[in-house]
């Protein structure tokens, strides 16, 4: 049984985990507009249940996921891949789209935003290629799928690190497994 209360996007994100959490609570957004009213009822939400932020690994789920976790900063985050959320005729991507696997995957890896700062810094991000390279996108997107943290672009990418205080060890991780691939 789920404690949290997972925030999604839309009617057909919320049918979806339904499917497969028959007891699972769920509050959509109903698109990519925050009203202040949702915002309010979060917050209230917030003070008795955990919140997961589940929302689509586009832009609209991006900037959705900004809004709340700007207002409201005890939530979790659960992230699939854009290829996890992808339609079967490659027109449209969302969490209705995912595989039994990746829901369940990704809610169980949920992360919190953590108050501590990681060591990672910008200087790093440059040395080891994952900004201002010719092939940085491509690395990024490798680094932010292994490590569950939804892709963000070089702008980015050093805020959600720190975030969820992920770590130089943990990076070198990932490239490290990489390579050996």
């Amino acid at each position: 049984m789920f404690k949290e209360v997972v925030v999604v996007e839309g009617i057909h994100d919320e049918l979806r985990l339904k499917e497969i959490f028959s007891d699972i609570d769920t509050i959509s957004t109903n698109g990519s507009e925050v009203s202040e009213a949702l915002l309010e009822s979060l917050e209230q939400l917030a003070k008795t249940r955990d919140l997961i932020l589940f929302l689509d690994p586009d832009s609209a789920g991006e900037r959705i996921r900004r809004i709340i976790s700007t207002r409201i900063l005890n939530v979790k985050h659960a992230f699939i891949t854009y290829d996890e959320g992808v339609s079967k005729n490659h027109k449209k991507v969302g969490i209705e789209h995912a595989s039994k696997e990746a829901i369940m995957t990704a809610l169980q890896l949920s992360k919190e935003t953590i108050e501590k700062r990681s060591d990672v810094t910008f200087d790093y991000l440059v040395d080891r290629g994952l900004i201002n390279q010719p092939y940085s996108k491509e690395l990024r997107l490798m680094v932010c799928n292994q490590l569950r943290i939804g892709y963000v672009n070089s702008k980015g990418l050093l805020k959600r690190l720190h975030m969820f205080s992920i770590s130089i060890k943990d990076i070198e991780g990932v490239l490290d497994a990489n390579q050996q691939t």
